[in-house]
């Protein structure tokens, strides 16, 4: 005989599943006092990474309302814009305003914006290389995030010109170390 839940019981399940957790922190033996934990999803179960994606899939829309193209990736959130040099300058405030309407939705929605985390790159055109001005910068959460070199994105490292030679060259560091490594296994 086949048991069917129905939608109260659940919503119940859900509500146990996420009601009265509590945390703590443990390192070499030392436990901190437990705290009740009242946000977020619980990790490492089998159904936190599903309800994490619920949970923050409307910073999509948010993230949408303004025009901008982004990515999400568990907890990483890209957010790009294509624009030419005349219209930069509108679209970096574009993209500011976006991100400060994200941080709020952060805000409201129990998270927080690292912007010590936060990276912004500016890619160009071979042919546009020269005239992109490069001391332009973008605001994260009162902090100034200055455009980098080079960035990683799934393990990619990409450089402004799209090149791939900074990722050439950390790929072929890592297999050196890993040959080396295999030199005290024999």
């Amino acid at each position: 005989m086949t048991h069917r839940f129905t939608a109260d019981q659940a919503l119940n399940w859900l509500v146990l599943y996420f009601d009265a957790r509590s945390m703590f922190v443990r390192r070499s033996g030392t436990s901190s006092a437990t705290t009740a934990c009242n946000y977020g999803v619980p990790q490492g179960s089998s159904l936190g990474l599903l309800c994490f994606n619920l949970y923050i899939a409307s910073l999509s829309s948010v993230i949408g309302s303004f025009g901008v193209r982004h990515h999400q990736y568990a907890d990483d959130t890209q957010m790009y814009i294509a624009a030419s040099k005349d219209d930069l300058k509108v679209n970096i405030d574009i993209l500011e305003k976006c991100t400060t309407t994200v941080h709020q939705w952060l805000l409201h929605n129990g998270q927080q914006l690292n912007p010590s985390k936060s990276e912004a790159i500016l890619f160009t055109a071979s042919r546009g290389r020269q005239s992109v001005d490069d001391a332009l910068s973008l605001q994260v959460s009162d902090a100034v995030i200055q455009p980098s070199a080079t960035i990683k994105s799934l393990g990619v490292t990409l450089d402004r010109h799209l090149t791939f030679d900074q990722h050439v060259a950390n790929v072929c560091q890592a297999c050196y170390f890993h040959i080396r490594a295999l030199r005290h296994v024999r």
